[in-house]
C-alpha cells in the first residue's frame, strides 16, 4: 500500500512502482545467488508470480477504476510529465531529434518497450485538423494509428492501461521546440525517399548529397538502415 495516498484516493502503489520493487528483488537474487531468469518466460506458469500479480491488479482495478490508468497515480516523488523540457535537446542533431520523438511517444502516447519504437512505420503516422467541437478545434494534429499495441491488461511488465482513442493525436505547434506534436512534425521533414520505418540511422555525406540532387534537401536518414529490432 501507498502510505502517502490521500484519504479517498487509491491506497495502492502504482503498478510501475510495484514492478520496480519486484525487479529489485529478483535482481538481488540474480547477483547474490546467480539466479538467471526472464520476466516474460520464467514466471508464466500455473500458480506462478505473473498470474498472481495479474489477478492482484485485476482485483485492484475492479475496486479502484483509476488504478493503473496513468491518472491519479500514487507514485511518490514522481514529477509531472509537463516538467520535461523537450527544448533541451537539439533537433539539428538527428540522434537528439530521434530521442525527442521517443520521449514524446513514451510520455504522451504511452509507448513502452523497444518494439513499439522499432516497428513504428511511416504508414502509422496520421495527420489532420481537430474537428469542430473539439477543445483544440482547427489546430493541426499528428498521431499514430493501427500500431501493434500491447494488451490493456495490467501485468508485471505492463504498468499503465493504454487508451488509443482519437488515434493518440498530439496538437502541432510547429514553432514551439518544446511541443511534442511539433517535434514529430519537424522530424517528418527529415524522412528519406523510400523510407518505411519511422527511425533510421543517419545518412552518410554522400547520401545527403544525392538526396539534395533529387530534391530532398532536408532528408537525413538512410532508409536501408533501420534502428532497433529488424526481422
Amino acid at each position: 500500500r501507498n502510505s502517502k495516498a490521500e484519504e479517498g484516493r487509491c491506497p495502492y502503489i502504482e503498478p510501475s512502482t510495484q514492478g520496480t520493487y519486484l525487479r529489485s528483488l529478483v535482481s538481488v537474487m540474480s547477483e547474490e545467488y546467480d539466479w538467471r531468469y526472464s520476466l516474460s518466460r520464467d514466471f508464466k506458469f500455473q500458480g506462478g508470480l505473473a498470474g498472481r500479480i495479474s489477478k492482484l491488479y485485476e482485483e485492484r482495478s475492479a475496486e479502484w477504476p483509476t488504478f493503473g490508468t496513468g491518472k491519479c497515480r500514487q507514485i511518490p516523488n514522481v514529477n509531472d510529465v509537463k516538467d520535461c523540457d523537450l527544448s533541451s535537446l537539439d533537433e539539428n542533431i538527428l540522434e537528439q531529434h530521434q530521442q525527442k520523438c521517443m520521449i514524446s511517444c513514451g510520455l504522451f502516447d504511452a509507448f513502452r518497450g523497444n518494439g513499439e519504437h522499432a516497428y513504428l512505420t511511416l504508414e502509422n503516422v496520421v495527420e489532420g485538423v481537430f474537428e469542430k467541437g473539439h477543445p483544440l478545434e482547427g489546430l493541426l494534429f499528428i498521431g499514430f494509428d493501427k500500431i501493434v499495441d500491447k494488451g490493456y491488461q495490467l501485468t508485471i511488465t505492463n504498468s499503465i492501461k493504454r487508451t488509443t482513442h482519437n488515434k493518440m493525436c498530439l496538437p502541432v505547434r510547429i514553432n514551439d521546440m518544446a511541443c511534442p506534436g511539433g517535434t514529430l512534425k519537424r522530424y517528418l521533414a527529415k524522412v528519406t525517399p523510400g523510407q518505411k520505418r519511422f527511425d533510421c540511422c543517419k545518412a552518410s555525406v554522400a547520401q545527403k548529397k544525392l538526396y539534395f540532387k533529387q530534391g530532398f534537401p532536408n532528408a537525413q536518414m538512410s532508409h536501408s538502415q533501420q534502428i532497433g529490432i529488424n526481422k
